[in-house]
């Protein structure tokens, strides 16, 4: 039988969509059922057999479009497997002790708050989609196109899709 499951994103510049996309198209090469939404295109969790929640880091915030439907089912998700990502930068701060750790740490601590245990974190490098910032991101995506290292496009589409599996065998 089929699994189904739910990808929620929330992504300012486009680099987390095509990892949730990402995601997707791996676990559906396995045959489950993926629905990959953001904001308020969630309108259930419902019929689902496991949740990945996934955000973008700014500064280290998440994005919104994930927090507020993942706040909203709250209920309904610490009812069922729950795994979380996120599209980090801070993985690549020689400055940052443990990177890896703190970028967990940004997801956790928002689901620690609202009673929600996932199962699993995976941060993953994202990039930044210039052409794709707006308002308040444009000025500061202006700053940064000027920075070598935020060159190029580091994410490891293997590794994503390698651990979009694993979760699939976990739900």
């Amino acid at each position: 039988m089929s699994k189904s499951i739910l990808i929620i994103y929330g992504s300012w510049m486009g680099s987390t969509q095509q990892i949730a996309e990402a995601m997707a198209e791996s676990m559906r090469a396995e045959g489950a059922t993926v629905a990959v939404q953001t904001g308020n295109e969630v309108k259930t969790v419902d019929g689902y057999d496991g949740v990945i929640i996934g955000s973008a880091v700014r500064m280290g915030m998440l994005n919104g479009k994930m927090q507020r439907p993942v706040r909203k089912f709250a209920k309904q998700l610490k009812q069922m497997p729950v795994a979380g990502f996120l599209g980090c930068s801070v993985l690549m701060d020689e400055e940052v002790e443990d990177p890896v750790a703190t970028a967990k740490g940004y997801l956790t601590k928002f689901t620690d708050k609202i009673g929600l245990s996932l199962i699993e974190v995976q941060p993953f490098l994202g990039t930044i989609l210039f052409e794709n910032a707006k308002g308040v991101m444009k000025m500061s995506a202006k700053a940064m196109q000027e920075d070598p290292k935020f060159q190029g496009d580091d994410r490891d589409w293997d590794a994503i899709a390698a651990w979009a599996k694993e979760m699939l065998a976990k739900f």
